[in-house]
């Protein structure tokens, strides 16, 4: 079973926050009506009425703040509002750094050896946030990028892509980071060589999943086009590639785009041409005063914060996570 169809709420954060106002108005609309018909509620009672309301249209955010709800060690306090971007919290994101240009800089992947790139794939797939590093812009080829990003959108993991950068010599600048599906869908459509490929394979990768392991003895399936050319990277050891889809893709690209030189780079600037609709760039600098971190943290509503020191990256955190800690740090001061 799916485990956010086991939460409480079940919804995004944007969903509960949105219920919360649509519950209060038609609450309120509700109780106008009432009042204007039947003179209901009465002037004596109509504060808890109102209260009532308050309580309910709440309830969505409240479901959301449950599911989240773990133990911090909040660094931050504003007018009694502690938030944990330390970097020190249990509930702290499994990150990896992937290796430049998936482990393979610099030069073309031929077919015999783009068993290279396989290691590094199934290392990000572990983790739900990956780092890139671009260094001073020649680090990363954009062919290698969308291998990385194909495998992450089929495998559903990671579902974050950050980006460092070198910048005035200093390293592992915070350039922005973005949702794996947003970023595929925009690599794709910048180059028409990129789309044909990628579907191609997606062709050929799924005849291969018909396919029964070759120590059967069975006789092999018909096969056509790249399936039938690359069939030898259909198994491993007997048993399904789970990673045979983005080898063909990188051998593919090698070919087609990589050995003619038409490959290119991924610079700051060419990071901004590529993904300018869908690269957030925001974060919680922990060099700036509680007041302008809270206002760094309310200034966007996406399921992760970036949490920067001075322009450096730090980490990513769940926003849920840093919600907590408020209400935690809220409930405690309760209690006291």
């Amino acid at each position: 079973m799916d485990k956010k169809s086991q939460n409480l709420w079940p919804y995004s954060s944007r969903a509960a926050l949105l219920s919360v106002f649509g519950i209060l108005a038609v609450l309120t609309l509700v109780v106008l009506i009432a009042r204007v018909a039947t003179d209901w509620p009465s002037e004596s009672n109509e504060g808890v009425v109102l209260l009532g309301i308050l309580i309910l249209s709440l309830i969505p955010l409240l479901l959301l703040l449950i599911d989240m709800l773990v133990s911090n060690r909040a660094v931050l306090e504003y007018k009694g509002i502690k938030l944990d971007f330390s970097g020190t919290s249990p509930a702290r994101l499994s990150t990896t750094t992937v290796p430049t240009n998936i482990g393979v800089p610099s030069k073309p992947v031929p077919d015999s050896s783009s068993t290279e790139i396989l290691d590094a794939l199934r290392n990000a797939v572990k983790n739900e946030v990956v780092v890139l590093d671009l260094e001073e812009g020649q680090a990363w080829w954009e062919t290698r990028l969308l291998v990385l990003l194909s495998g992450a959108v089929r495998l559903g993991r990671p579902r974050v892509v950050v980006f460092l950068a070198t910048e005035g010599g200093k390293t592992d600048m915070f350039q922005g980071w973005g949702y794996v599906a947003d970023l595929h869908r925009a690599i794709l459509r910048s180059d028409p060589q990129y789309q044909l490929t990628y579907h191609a394979v997606k062709a050929a990768s799924s005849q291969w999943e018909h396919l029964e392991p070759p120590s059967l003895g069975n006789a092999p399936l018909p096969m056509s086009g790249l399936a039938s050319q690359y069939s030898w990277m259909a198994f491993k050891n007997d048993l399904p590639n789970t990673f045979a889809a983005e080898q063909l893709l990188a051998s593919e690209l090698s070919g087609k785009i990589e050995s003619p030189g038409l490959h290119k780079v991924i610079s700051t600037v060419r990071l901004n041409d590529l993904f300018a609709a869908v690269l957030r760039r925001d974060s919680v600098n922990q060099s700036s005063s509680p007041e302008d971190q809270l206002k760094q943290f309310a200034s966007d509503d996406a399921d992760y914060v970036a949490v920067t020191r001075d322009g450096k990256y730090v980490q990513m955190m769940r926003r849920l996570t840093v919600l907590s800690a408020m209400v935690s740090s809220l409930a405690g001061k309760q209690e006291a």
